[in-house]
């Protein structure tokens, strides 16, 4: 049981990151390449990927619980210690004020993330008119003078308002200070800030060299001997097992902007290529150094190396199965798959 539970943990980690563009790192990466790659396109919106990437998350989810329940579970009669468990609740303490705040930040950021599309961008930017004589102040009245909306406002913005908001309220635990100070931003990662960069980069550079007509050519003669299934079952295949021996934020940053040349020179659906890589690049379930909650959970020394990939194992195929069918599914949310959209035409 201990190790299941432990596992367990790990896996549902893995897994719930994938249904937000904040869960995990491949996810910004995905939406931040993309708007680079292709200005003229809606881009990747918080609320937009939930709808895709939620119903793999609860798929994974579903198979991590019914994978460790056959492999640690069968035969156990389990008696918990209820007394155990509220001594370690109450040794947690009560709810602070700064969490509840801090608490109350993060949905109202989620609430944003959601409404921003529909409900903030269209009403606060500007609109690039070929009619000097016609204005528009908002996204609607823009499309009606057949003008072009340019939005001020991203989720990145949301994001910076919500951690704006911290350095304002008033801290529980340190009196006379707030609840986000100037020594945050010494705890800041901009070592990943600089591999979010590195990707941004990848991709122009591939373009710029013409490195993607090399490859496009390649995976052009490789997609004509496939259906299209079959191309994004293989690439997830290989991205999937490609991960565990790397970082996915480092299988992401690389391979990302790479298969995004590639749809654009063999004309295939940008979406198509671009989702599955990156929902790949999340799904390591095998070994220790494969994502951040395999080595924490490897680290209590409660589970094996051989525990690890026992059930990792089988998790990686169930989620390449989900994911090679799910998007042909859920990826509809952004665009029709089926079409070659305009906004990636060269």
């Amino acid at each position: 049981f201990e190790k299941g539970a432990l596992l367990g943990i790990a896996y549902g980690a893995t897994s719930g990151g994938l249904s937000t563009l904040i869960g995990t790192v491949p996810n910004g990466i995905f939406a931040g390449v993309f708007a680079q790659t292709f200005p003229e396109a809606e881009g990747v919106t918080f609320a937009k990927w939930m709808a895709f990437a939620f119903p793999i998350a609860l798929l994974m989810g579903m198979s991590a619980w019914a994978v460790l329940s056959i492999a640690y579970m069968r035969n156990l009669k389990i008696q918990l210690d209820k007394d155990i468990i509220k001594d370690d609740l109450a040794a947690l303490g009560p709810v602070t004020r700064d969490e509840k705040y801090l608490f109350a930040v993060i949905v109202i950021m989620l609430l944003l993330f959601v409404a921003r599309p529909e409900g903030i961008s269209p009403f606060v930017g500007e609109c690039e008119n070929p009619n000097p004589n016609l204005t528009a102040s908002d996204e609607y009245a823009c499309d009606d003078i057949n003008g072009i909306w340019t939005s001020f406002i991203d989720d990145g913005t949301m994001s910076c308002l919500a951690a704006l908001i911290l350095f304002f309220v008033p801290s529980s635990h340190r009196p006379g200070e707030m609840i986000l100070t100037s020594k945050s931003f010494s705890k800041i990662r901009f070592d990943m800030l600089l591999l979010f960069g590195a990707g941004f980069a990848i991709a122009n550079a591939f373009t710029a060299s013409g490195l993607s007509l090399v490859l496009g050519e390649q995976f052009g003669k490789l997609q004509e001997s496939m259906s299209d299934f079959g191309f994004v079952f293989a690439i997830t295949f290989i991205v999937c097992y490609f991960t565990e021996m790397t970082s996915n934020t480092a299988t992401s940053s690389i391979l990302i902007p790479i298969l995004l040349s590639v749809a654009v020179d063999t004309e295939t659906n940008p979406y198509l290529l671009g989702l599955p890589v990156t929902i790949a690049s999340s799904l390591a379930f095998m070994l220790p150094i494969a994502t951040p909650p395999n080595t924490v959970v490897y680290a209590t020394d409660k589970v094996s190396f051989w525990d690890m990939i026992k059930a990792g194992f089988w998790l990686n195929n169930i989620g390449v199965i989900i994911v090679s069918c799910m998007v042909f599914v859920t990826g509809n949310v952004f665009t029709d798959l089926n079409t070659f959209p305009d906004f990636a035409q060269p």
